[in-house]
């Protein structure tokens, strides 16, 4: 997700894992520069893609060919001076921030990030601006299992130390939550309602899985819309989803929560029978969006905002 604030503050959410996701968004983004990277947790498909994003066209970091640092080493994604130099086409990047890294952090993706990031990332705080300015918000309010207002769970897994952001301008309001789980999601929605803090966009917890978004969460932040990051199943293709996203049991509660519209990245769908494209035991297909107005971009979303109005524009199939 990318933020662009009126006062052209940019700050960027997440980056995908797949080369080809990374080279889109960074399409948009190759000759500007970004205030903030958020990576909401250390799973692959939030953040395995922020190098090729980061490199620039030349898809190397630094200048292509060139030993920016001096090291003896040329092109190397795990050197840390190697990124953005002085000259080379990366996307300069003021600040880094995260769930907190660890030693047991070390594959090949989270060798990348601290490369690109070293020097510049720094663990994420609960209540911390990101942007500031009269009416207008960008704030951390979940960071590895400590919610805005206080309150704490020990993390059980990778989704429950996502970072989750919230923006506001006015009285327009867009939470995305990561891969956060039901319990701190409800959570963290009744501290939102508690501080009268609208959310009119909802970005869906975990792709649409049932591990998040319950009816309570619903019924405190009373989303007007919802957008869901999901994708096609590669073999399968429309309709399908290697992981079910987004699930029946979710577009139910959605539907029973009242929410009128739902804009997905793509349609995803059913989990398949292993080695066939027909849906798995006991999954609905296709969905059933009830009465919402469902739309699968199969491209970009935008949301507008400015104070009393917004909108959400996509190019649909």
């Amino acid at each position: 997700m990318f933020i662009r604030t009126p006062w052209n503050e940019r700050i960027l959410v997440d980056a995908g894992r797949s080369q080809v996701a990374a080279e889109h968004i960074g399409a948009a983004l190759w000759g500007t520069s970004l205030d903030y990277v958020v990576i909401s947790h250390f799973d692959a498909d939030h953040f395995a893609g922020l190098p090729e994003l980061i490199m620039g066209p030349d898809g190397q970091p630094g200048t292509a060919g060139v030993d920016d640092d001096g090291d003896g080493q040329t092109d190397c994604v795990t050197c840390p001076g190697e990124y953005m130099s002085a000259g080379s086409d990366d996307i300069p990047v003021a600040h880094f921030i995260d769930r907190g890294m660890e030693p047991g952090l070390d594959g090949s993706d989270a060798q990348a990030y601290k490369a690109l990031s070293d020097g510049l990332r720094r663990k994420a705080i609960v209540g911390e601006y990101l942007s500031k300015h009269t009416d207008f918000e960008v704030r951390v309010v979940s960071v590895d299992g400590k919610l805005l207002g206080g309150a704490s769970s020990s993390p059980e897994d990778e989704n429950s130390r996502s970072i989750s952001v919230y923006v506001r301008y006015g009285e327009f309001g867009f939470l995305v939550t990561g891969d956060l789980p039901a319990y701190l999601e409800q959570e963290l929605a009744y501290e939102l309602a508690t501080e009268h803090e609208p959310v009119t966009v909802l970005m869906l917890g975990h792709h649409g899985s049932d591990t998040s978004t319950s009816q309570q969460t619903l019924s405190w932040l009373k989303p007007h819309a919802v957008v869901v990051s999901v994708g096609d199943s590669v073999s399968c293709g429309p309709g399908f989803n290697a992981f079910g996203h987004p699930t029946q049991e979710v577009l139910d509660t959605l539907s029973n929560a009242g929410v009128p519209l739902i804009v997905q990245t793509e349609e995803g769908g059913a989990k398949p029978e292993s080695g066939s494209c027909t849906p798995a035991t006991g999954e609905t297909y296709p969905r059933d969006y009830h009465t919402m107005t469902a739309v699968k971009s199969a491209g970009d979303i935008t949301v507008q905002a400015v104070p009393g109005s917004y909108r959400i524009t996509y190019s649909g199939r």
